[in-house]
């Protein structure tokens, strides 16, 4: 596949050619927001201090379900600012820029996260993503993540494939890296906003840090998974991410050919179930030294 429109040859493309344009709508909305020194606008806070949100996260996600709504008015949407109805489609200002046809008799539900990395983007931090999951039968079958800051966006369909595209559209399949040892690996992760947690997390990062060649924290969870996908690191994990966070990069890792373990996109992220991602030729290991540190499953508030 050479282009990102070529992957529009089954109902699973389709899905995956329709969140490929939504995401790069929503990212170049984003663009026009950012500030290399930092976000001046509107932030507040959510769960904890730390849990930011900002008018841009809602703008997002406002135009990602409103251009749902114009395709795909029977769906039902999943997402990190709101409830679970599509929302008010007057909301999308300009018309749409693309055209896409996807089989209407199909009920999908889609699951987004209109910005992840908010405190990436209000600090000027250059990592953050527009990450939109399709739905169906329980499973996501088509995905797209855009990497706002570097014009490029992560697609899958099931069946498919997993891929990269440009700015032009055009794509490159990915593929998992093969790391010969776990010490070998570079291993992202990501830490709770919420303080308990993150205190059981770094103590979990510092019993694998010395037995990795490095660990990563990027700050954005669906841009960690991609980069899974794309043979940039070799391994990701991380304990009570919400399904917005990993629902876009799961599939595309899996499509790639990693091992994937997440838990149902309507999971309470304060039950802090495990989101894993690994190249194959590492997976069995680092879940058995996860799993020495306590941290295979579950890591709850209460540790």
């Amino acid at each position: 596949m050479e282009r990102v429109v070529d992957i529009a040859g089954s109902i699973n493309g389709q899905f995956a050619l329709l969140a490929y344009h939504v995401v790069g709508e929503a990212a170049e909305l984003i663009r026009r927001r950012a500030c290399v020194t930092g976000f001046a606008g509107q932030v507040q806070t959510k769960s904890t201090a730390t849990d930011l949100v900002t008018e841009v996260d809602r703008a997002s996600e406002s135009l990602i379900r409103a251009r749902l709504h114009h395709f795909r008015p029977r769906d039902t949407v999943l997402g990190e600012e709101g409830s679970d109805s599509m929302g008010d489609p007057k909301q999308g200002q300009r018309p749409p820029a693309c055209s896409v046809e996807t089989d209407e008799t199909v009920a999908c539900r889609w699951i987004v996260d209109p910005l992840d990395g908010t405190a990436n983007f209000v600090h000027g931090i250059p990592a953050y993503a527009v990450s939109l999951a399709c739905e169906r039968d329980g499973r996501i079958v088509a995905s797209a993540v855009a990497d706002v800051v570097q014009h490029r966006t992560y697609v899958a369909a099931r069946g498919i494939g997993a891929f990269l595209a440009d700015v032009e559209g055009r794509t490159v399949r990915l593929e998992v890296s093969r790391p010969a040892e776990l010490g070998q690996s570079i291993v992202a992760t990501g830490f709770s906003c919420i303080q308990q947690r993150r205190a059981a997390q770094s103590r979990v990062a510092a019993e694998l840090l010395p037995k990795v060649a490095d660990l990563r924290r990027f700050g954005a969870a669906a841009l960690d998974g991609c980069l899974v996908a794309a043979g940039v690191f070799d391994a990701y994990f991380e304990h009570g991410i919400s399904g917005w966070d990993f629902a876009g990069a799961n599939l595309v890792a899996e499509e790639a050919g990693a091992v994937v373990r997440v838990p149902s996109p309507d999971a309470s992220s304060v039950e802090g179930e495990l989101a894993f991602m690994s190249a194959p030729s590492i997976a069995d290991d680092l879940t058995a030294l996860l799993a020495s540190c306590g941290a295979s499953g579950c890591l709850p508030l209460t540790q």
